[in-house]
């Protein structure tokens, strides 16, 4: 499938985003009418920005508010962190799902959502369905919030950065900053029990985490996983299912 190259104005940061936009219904597991995609009508992405105050998210996108506001990051980089899913469970969530970093996808959504136009969504939501761990019990994030600039990273080919109009990063430098941030997002979540941590990246990610001297709540417990993302989930399936499955039983 070819995919082309676009630039969108995020008229509330003012600043350039590149994603990758495609014009095929990429997740099936997802409602048509809920189905978080640009090039499909943006009706479904309008409701549920109006929503992204809820109750059960306000506390978390206050948060994103902060951090976009603060200089943790550059504006430029900080304007890709993406809004937390109203259709989740929030700061009630058991569970948080943390991958690697925002897609192109999400940074043209603005959401972290298993409802988002491609095959790692869809994927989320089926081994989710199969491992019986309930959306209202799950709150879905990356391990890096922003789009991490890393040249010949995951969301360009050769040598490239995905973003040419900011600096490039280094995977270090992005896991101290990650770590400080993941830290104040579990502070937010008074009834998590489990945090899977799904990827390779993700996984090394976590472990600044651990390094820079959190302390869990002692009924937290972490656990590991592969990536949902194509091929790998198609290649070790049965594995991440049992390891969400897990995650359920303990949640």
């Amino acid at each position: 499938m070819r995919v082309r190259q676009r630039t969108l104005r995020m008229a509330s940061c003012n600043v350039m985003h590149t994603y990758a936009m495609t014009k095929s219904i990429l997740n099936s597991a997802t409602p048509r009418a809920d189905l978080l995609c640009t090039d499909n009508g943006r009706s479904a992405i309008e409701r549920r920005l109006g929503e992204i105050d809820a109750p059960h998210v306000a506390p978390l996108n206050a948060w994103v508010r902060s951090i976009r506001e603060l200089g943790v990051l550059t504006p430029e980089s900080a304007a890709t962190i993406p809004w937390f899913d109203p259709h989740s469970a929030g700061v009630n969530a058991k569970v948080l799902l943390l991958l690697q970093d925002p897609s192109g996808t999400a940074s043209a959504t603005q959401f972290i959502s298993p409802d988002n136009n491609d095959p790692t969504a869809r994927y989320t939501t089926e081994a989710c369905n199969e491992a019986g761990l309930a959306r209202d019990a799950r709150l879905h994030w990356n391990v890096f919030p922003w789009w991490v600039n890393v040249p010949g990273g995951s969301k360009t080919k050769g040598g490239a950065v995905p973003d040419p109009t900011r600096p490039p990063e280094t995977w270090p430098a992005a896991r101290t900053k990650a770590a400080k941030l993941t830290g104040e997002l579990i502070a937010l979540l008074p009834q998590l029990r489990v945090i899977v941590v799904l990827g390779v990246q993700a996984q090394n990610g976590y472990k600044a985490v651990e390094k820079a001297g959190l302390e869990l709540p002692q009924d937290v417990e972490v656990m590991h996983g592969l990536s949902l993302s194509p091929p790998g989930f198609h290649s070790h399936r049965a594995e991440v299912i049992n390891v969400l499955r897990n995650a359920a039983r303990i949640a």
